[in-house]
């Protein structure tokens, strides 16, 4: 295999998770090569025991027991196991709509980064949290329907995922992090777009942020998540305002606002039209 070659594989959470929370964690022991690739959610992986070497954004690192791996939307990594070796990982990937709005930005604006958990204490509480919440995903997915005994399982994980959130922005000061190089324009576009989605940007202003024609921009886009800007930006104008409904008690006219819309009427016919039934009705089901 040529290593310098950049083989273009995109994955999405489609091709990988049926669950509506966009989530996915397992633990998996991994033996072989994985071919350079990239993909359309966040990444966040801690290796148990073993190694091997991953390649990010063109730079190796070299991965082993306590190894914490943080990956944004469109980084391009790969891994190389030994020969007759393997490395064992939990892995949780999930898409840029599963938290809060301001959750995501604040792992967008956090550079990806590969970090050696050495503490022993350290290491024991974040194995125990994943693998914990892997076997907790899994039962889950397994017993798919109103079971009372996995009545509170999605909340449940979510609230272990949060706490690996929190371990996360603690390394942030770190200096023992390796910041990964290289920022795409796709990371530079989603950056500015969820930290911006609630104004009323236009195409210009996207594409002066990342120094690119409007219609580059808009190609990249495309290509990278089969949608365009346009329809990105409402998607996740209307999953904060579903977060909104659910947590706040705002009035429906402040929600739209808030969200980033011009109009009321153009609100509801969108909310509608993605989630099946008007805000206010949204929200008394909530």
């Amino acid at each position: 295999m040529q290593r310098n070659r950049l083989v273009t594989i995109r994955n999405s959470m489609s091709d990988r998770v049926n669950d509506e929370d966009t989530l996915l964690i397992e633990e998996s022991l991994i033996d072989c090569d994985f071919e350079l690739h990239s993909h359309d959610f966040f990444e966040i992986e801690f290796v148990l025991s073993g190694s091997a070497t991953q390649i990010l954004n063109g730079e190796s690192y070299e991965v082993q027991k306590g190894t914490l791996i943080f990956l944004h939307p469109y980084d391009y990594h790969e891994y190389i196991v030994p020969k007759g070796g393997n490395f064992n990982r939990v892995n949780i990937s999930f898409s840029m709509f599963y938290a809060d709005a301001k959750t995501i930005l604040e792992l967008l604006q956090m550079p990806p980064f590969v970090i050696d958990v050495t503490d022993e204490s350290e290491f024991d509480f974040l194995a125990g949290l994943l693998t914990f919440a892997a076997k907790e995903y899994m039962a889950s997915v397994k017993h798919n329907g109103p079971r009372a005994d996995y009545k509170y399982s999605h909340p449940f994980i979510r609230s272990l995922v949060e706490c690996v959130f929190k371990f996360l922005f603690a390394q942030r000061n770190e200096s023992k992090i390796l910041p990964v190089a290289r920022e795409s324009n796709m990371q530079k576009i989603l950056a500015y777009i969820h930290s911006n989605f609630r104004e009323n940007m236009t195409l210009d202003d996207i594409s002066a942020f990342v120094s690119l024609s409007t219609q580059y921009t808009c190609n990249i886009f495309k290509d990278a998540l089969s949608k365009t800007i346009k329809q990105y930006i409402n998607e996740l104008r209307l999953a904060y305002a579903a977060e909104l409904l659910k947590t706040y008690d705002l009035s429906v006219n402040e929600i739209c606002y808030e969200c980033g819309y011009q109009t009321l009427s153009h609100f509801l016919r969108e909310f509608k039209k993605m989630y099946g039934v008007s805000p206010l009705a949204y929200k008394k089901q909530s």
